[in-house]
């Protein structure tokens, strides 16, 4: 009988003593939809065929061609904790890294999201076959 109060004493302090997960996400990231890069830089630079092309190192057409090849596989579904990041994101982030040679940081800055979301982004995208 004692050993089983230990046992459950000690359960208890781990229970205790395991930090729980944080469902925040950083204001930062949260006014991705509004402020990101994507959002607003990428959708005015799609109005000027010149700069899109310097932007991410192929023209609008071929970005339209390869999100329609690799779109369904790289597309994610929203959850009741956060908004999926839609597959033209997910590409820009990817061809914007590829172009620039940025770190994840500064690619996950500019974009509004999290380094590990550009890593898993990127990573995705470059084991996708064509």
């Amino acid at each position: 009988m004692e050993d089983q109060f230990v046992a459950f004493g000690v359960a208890l302090l781990y229970l205790r003593r395991r930090r729980r997960r944080s469902l925040l996400v950083h204001e930062i990231l949260q006014a991705r939809q509004q402020l990101g890069e994507y959002h607003r830089l990428v959708q005015e630079l799609r109005l000027d065929d010149g700069r899109f092309q310097r932007y991410f190192r192929l023209d609008r057409e071929q970005f339209d061609n390869l999100l329609s090849q690799v779109g369904l596989r790289i597309a994610r579904q929203d959850t009741n904790y956060r908004h999926a990041i839609e597959p033209a994101e997910c590409l820009a982030i990817c061809l914007r890294f590829l172009a620039t040679g940025d770190s994840y940081r500064t690619i996950a800055f500019s974009y509004r999201v999290g380094v590990s979301t550009v890593a898993g982004i990127v990573g995705k995208l470059l084991k996708c076959d064509f």
